[in-house]
């Protein structure tokens, strides 16, 4: 899995703060989280943290810090990105999520993005991903020939002013995921 977020949303409800459980998705599908969501990942689960690339994090809590760092989940932050780019952080994500596995699926939170781009959405950070480094990154992902699957999370219409701006921006990412390319 390649988990395009600002958030890295391995929390579990005993770590959770908010206890909102849009922020322990990872942890109940890597089998991290006992109790009633627990049977979401089956006996076994349905996401290995070795196969496990998260891109663009840059708001991530100290419980959450622990886990990736004791789990060695590979970890692309903002940070990152800045010192390599965007491509060289998408390869490596790529081969991490590829290694050993049928392909991968992709989770999109449109909160990764700047809010200069993206208003839209419940958690709006500054700092995040441009226009241009969110089309290239699914572009890559798409041309790697091994998505499986992909999601666009967290745009909030009810956010939206008469623009649309951050609806257009979905679209067209949507769009370049699934293959749209400039020629």
């Amino acid at each position: 899995m390649i988990w395009i977020d600002t958030h890295s949303d391995i929390h579990t409800p005993t770590t959770s703060i908010s206890k909102n459980i849009h922020g322990m998705s990872i942890a109940f599908l890597a089998g991290l989280a006992p109790g009633a969501f627990a049977s979401l990942s089956g006996d076994q689960a349905a996401v290995s943290l070795d196969s496990l690339a998260y891109i663009g994090l840059r708001d991530v809590d100290s419980a959450e810090k622990e886990v990736i760092k004791k789990q060695s989940i590979s970890a692309f932050t903002a940070h990152n990105i800045d010192r390599w780019g965007m491509g060289q952080v998408v390869e490596e994500a790529i081969k991490i999520a590829s290694k050993d596995t049928a392909g991968f699926v992709v989770s999109f939170d449109l909160d990764v993005c700047d809010p200069n781009i993206a208003p839209a959405t419940g958690t709006p950070m500054r700092g995040g991903l441009t226009y241009r480094e969110s089309h290239l990154a699914l572009e890559m992902l798409h041309e790697s020939g091994r998505m499986l699957g992909f999601e666009l999370v967290e745009y909030n219409p009810d956010l939206e002013d008469e623009r649309c701006q951050t609806g257009e921006l979905a679209i067209s990412l949507v769009e370049s995921a699934l293959g749209a390319r400039i020629l």
